[in-house]
């Protein structure tokens, strides 16, 4: 009979006032009650022998939306369909087959189930053999590229695979030669917006469809996506095959990952070797050969920073923190080395780049997107200097990030401190300390002030006693007699390097002090 030939369905829906077949099988699903076309799936056949019923699920209104889960029909009835309902069929593509003669569609269900029980086992036997080929490949420590060569095979169709940035980093050979053109028609014509992407969606490339599925790494949680050309998940099995192939590619990209995850860490040891000064001279300069970096570029430094004393929260968030200043960073080809060190994401990057424009940048997006913890601080330093020398500039990112937080300033630099600035960072008591041991005879003096105010003019016009004369409308000789009672109450020389320091930096306490009070 045709129908057998043309057919082949996962299961069998029976539209009948009829007893069940006697046959117990799960293909069957017998309908004798209302129903309504939404309880039909793909996939499946629909067999009639009441044409009332049918009309009656057929329905007045909405037929398009009613039955495009249809596939084919069989009208077990010698009587026509209404002329309505045969057109609507017709026009929706569904093949409609009437018999001449009554026939008993009990025999016709048991055959048809059957075949389809003969056809499932042909089709897991075809999905063991698939799968045993992918578990092969992957075994064998497979590349991303073989993987996707061996899954092309199986599915007789193109596939590629796409990084995070939606690029294409493996393919099937026939389209080898065209993956570039496809990166760029993905990421700049498909509308995608691959940074959340996180269901299968469907695009085209000039004629083709591709059908693309998310993945994921689990080691850092990147996204990685599988792209088919032309695939049909509705055709019978090929679910269950690609799902196969999208679970061997996450395995083989992990295994990949892993790898990459692990350089990365051996050259972070090295970074944070020569943040805390541990190698010696030559030690840094075959470490910084062995990885390609310029030994005579200079860099700048940002340092990341959460004000956050939990370790283990902090931890969690910086790992996340991390993927996303890796990803944003390949995204926008900046030439960033990231340094993980004593809880801080650190971001090296060349003097010839602007680090103050990245690092707003980098804020705004994980404004956006470090959705756990949103208080987070870019200190960068402000003298460029060679990779060897990042010790000197990390001090700097960091005193900077801690001022940002003291300011609640999320990107702020690093600006050297003055004199006056520098002093007020030692404690009140040393400050008493030190002047009590450079002034103690001249604090019991009534011109006191007179003297300490010439000494501060006198450092501050360069030892001269004219300016000093000339600043303090005071006349010279007067000038000359200060001085020679401070160094005779101090018992000091005004020309001696050693006293003249000592006495300079007592001058700057005391302004300080004064100043306080």
């Amino acid at each position: 009979m045709e129908l057998f030939e043309l057919i082949s369905y996962k299961s069998i829906k029976w539209l009948t006032k009829k007893p069940t077949p006697n046959i117990e099988v799960s293909h069957v699903d017998y309908l004798s009650k209302d129903v309504a076309m939404t309880d039909f799936q793909s996939h499946q056949l629909l067999l009639v022998d009441n044409k009332a019923l049918f009309e009656k699920a057929i329905g007045k209104e909405n037929f398009d939306e009613k039955i495009k889960n249809i596939d084919q029909v069989v009208i077990g009835l010698t009587d026509n369909l209404a002329k309505k309902s045969y057109e609507l069929l017709e026009s929706n593509n569904i093949s409609v087959f009437q018999f001449k003669e009554p026939v008993d569609l009990n025999n016709v269900i048991i055959k048809l189930t059957k075949m389809l029980q003969f056809e499932e086992e042909q089709a897991v036997s075809i999905v063991l053999k698939d799968t045993r080929e992918l578990a092969k490949s992957v075994a064998s420590n497979a590349s991303q590229k073989q993987i996707i060569g061996v899954a092309g095979q199986v599915t007789a169709h193109s596939i590629i695979l796409l990084n995070s940035h939606f690029e294409v980093i493996a393919s099937t050979p026939e389209i080898a030669n065209s993956t570039q053109s496809i990166t760029q028609d993905l990421r700049n014509n498909s509308q995608i917006d691959y940074t959340i992407l996180s269901n299968s969606v469907q695009c085209k490339y000039e004629e083709h469809i591709i059908n693309i599925y998310p993945l994921i790494v689990p080691e850092n949680n990147e996204k990685y996506f599988l792209g088919i050309f032309d695939f049909d998940e509705n055709k019978k099995y090929q679910d269950v095959i690609l799902q196969q192939i999208l679970t061997m590619v996450s395995v083989v990209n992990s295994k990949v990952n892993l790898k990459i995850v692990n350089a990365l860490e051996q050259k972070n040891k090295i970074y944070s070797s020569i943040i805390k000064e541990e190698l010696t001279s030559e030690q840094i300069s075959n470490q910084l050969q062995s990885l390609n970096i310029s030994q005579t570029d200079t860099y700048q430094l940002g340092l990341f920073e959460i004000p956050i004393t939990n370790l283990r929260t902090k931890s969690k968030i910086l790992k996340q923190a991390y993927e996303l200043i890796k990803w944003f960073t390949e995204e926008y080809h900046a030439s960033s080395v990231l340094i993980k060190h004593e809880h801080r994401i650190l971001i090296v990057l060349p003097s010839t780049q602007n680090i103050s424009h990245l690092l707003i940048a980098l804020k705004n997006f994980l404004d956006q997107n470090l959705l756990q913890y949103e208080v987070f601080y870019f200190g960068y330093s402000k003298t460029p200097v060679v990779f060897s020398n990042l010790n000197k500039v990390y001090r700097e990112a960091l005193e900077a990030a801690r001022l940002g937080i003291t300011k609640n300033q999320r990107v702020i630099q690093y600006r050297p401190k003055h004199d006056k600035e520098v002093l007020k960072l030692i404690p009140e008591w040393e400050i008493q300390s030190y002047l009590n041991e450079v002034f103690s005879n001249i604090k019991t003096q009534n011109d006191v002030d007179d003297l300490i105010l010439t000494l501060n003019v006198y450092f501050t016009h360069g030892q001269s006693i004219a300016k000093v004369s000339e600043t303090m409308f005071i006349h010279r000789n007067t000038v000359i007699f200060r001085l020679k009672k401070i160094e005779s109450l101090l018992k000091i020389n005004l020309k001696d390097a050693a006293d003249v320091e000592k006495l300079f930096l007592g001058t700057m306490l005391w302004n300080l002090t004064s100043n306080k009070s």
